[in-house]
């Protein structure tokens, strides 16, 4: 198989997890965004920013990707289904948290259809609400990098050199080595940290 690498980063989610409190309860009941929706929006603009760290290895070459289509990981009995929310970078949080709704509901009822399963450029694979920290996901093919989403939690964080309760967040990015190199997965996991925080 190709060679993988891991970056980790733990992110202070305080604010975010305040914007969703207010999304929640700006939108109708049952259709606030989860906080899964609104990681989606943050890779996919650091996508939109850094189409490389997306190119996927075909044999002998890299091929940018076509739009930034994300892949979101859904726990099916029996496996794993990857529906694909299509040019995230242009929807807005509510409506991106809408088509994650309507794929997850199809995912397990059986009816997703064949094509909104393929063209994903990078999957996010979410465990935290089984309780999980931290994990290592591993790359969706033919796809170069996954982000693995733990849970939030309140944890002890210095700030300013004061002790103080903050929420925070763990996210690992898995990249194909053939494709992405670690300074460029470190910028891009960067990006992606400065947006969420």
């Amino acid at each position: 198989g190709a060679p993988h690498f891991y970056l980790q980063r733990d992110l202070d989610v305080t604010a975010l997890l305040a914007l969703r409190k207010e999304l929640v309860a700006a939108s109708p009941e049952g259709q606030g965004p989860s906080v899964n929706d609104l990681i989606v929006r943050a890779v996919a603009m650091a996508v939109t920013e850094r189409p490389d760290v997306v190119s996927r290895f075909d044999g002998d070459a890299l091929i940018a990707p076509s739009g930034t289509h994300i892949g979101v990981a859904v726990a099916v009995p029996g496996g794993l289904l990857v529906p694909v929310v299509r040019s995230a970078d242009t929807k807005r949080v509510a409506e991106i948290a809408a088509d994650v709704r309507g794929l997850v509901a199809r995912c397990r009822d059986g009816s997703i259809t064949p094509p909104e399963l393929e063209g994903s450029v990078i999957t996010i694979s979410n465990l935290g609400m089984f309780g999980v920290d931290r994990f290592l996901a591993v790359v969706n093919p033919p796809e170069s990098a996954i982000l693995a989403v733990g849970r939030a939690k309140p944890s002890a964080v210095v700030v300013d050199g004061a002790v103080v309760v903050r929420d925070v967040l763990t996210v690992t990015l898995s990249v194909d080595h053939r494709a992405v190199y670690g300074a460029e997965a470190a910028t891009f996991l960067g990006r992606i940290a400065e947006l969420l925080e």
